[in-house]
């Protein structure tokens, strides 16, 4: 960074959070409060005014919320790390899904924010730009709802998805993870050059495969490395996955 010090900017609609936030943030050495706004249009108009470097927002706020402010000034390619304070864990998925750096419930500790800051810091000294450190932060890990948890699982870990009813199965090198978010909506959040959708009920991650084998007049078997479960694609993917993997030899196997 040129600049040594680690500009921030608060928004929260209550005065009390505000200033709570501020006071431990000044308390850390290097970081400086540039502003605070009381809403999410002011948050946005100060962001762009003032270029922080980190903005902390509350999710609900009024007239225009955090997830729509932070959301403005993605699409504005802002190098902002977005940190939200919620009392709302509900809404993480959304906010990962705007490449938000982290995600603190209220109430939380003065140590939750210095350790949040630590690894700005560390990011943006050794990579020098926040907007393309968040995607990559962002596009290792799947974020999904497990009951009340929500779990970070590292996207090259996956092995495949399987949709077992109204849940979803996800199967890593570590475990089997449940949710009851769908594989389609999930689908949208993964990387389509090597996760691939050959079957309505399976999303698979290329990299994990071991070999194929006939399954039936209308599948493929497919089977995994250090893994004992199987999943399936349709014959009628098959092209597709030949023009994916570029591997002629496929369509002539089966």
């Amino acid at each position: 960074m040129t600049d040594p010090s680690l500009r921030v900017l608060i928004a929260d609609d209550e005065p009390v959070i505000r200033e709570y936030l501020r006071h431990i943030l000044e308390e850390i050495e290097g970081v400086q409060v540039i502003g605070e706004a009381e809403n999410g249009y002011e948050a946005v108009a100060k962001a762009k005014e003032l270029n922080p470097h980190v903005l902390f927002l509350d999710i609900e706020m009024p007239d225009l919320t955090g997830l729509q402010a932070a959301r403005i000034l993605a699409k504005n390619e802002q190098e902002i790390f977005f940190v939200f304070v919620t009392v709302h864990p509900d809404f993480a998925l959304q906010a990962f899904d705007i490449y938000s750096f982290d995600y603190i419930l209220k109430p939380f500790r003065p140590e939750r924010v210095q350790k949040t800051v630590g690894k700005i810091r560390e990011l943006l000294a050794n990579k020098g730009n926040a907007a393309v450190v968040m995607r990559k932060d962002f596009s290792g890990k799947l974020v999904i709802k497990c009951g009340f948890d929500l779990v970070f699982i590292d996207f090259n870990q996956i092995i495949f998805l399987e949709k077992d009813k109204k849940k979803t199965i996800i199967y890593t090198v570590n475990g089997k993870y449940e949710t009851y978010e769908s594989i389609n909506e999930i689908g949208k959040r993964m990387d389509y050059n090597v996760f691939f959708r050959g079957h309505k009920s399976y999303l698979i991650n290329l990299d994990m495969v071991e070999r194929l084998s006939p399954g039936s007049s209308a599948s493929l078997c497919v089977h995994f490395k250090n893994c004992t479960q199987k999943a399936y694609i349709s014959r009628l993917h098959l092209k597709q996955l030949v023009n994916l993997l570029g591997k002629e030899v496929l369509k002539e196997s089966f």
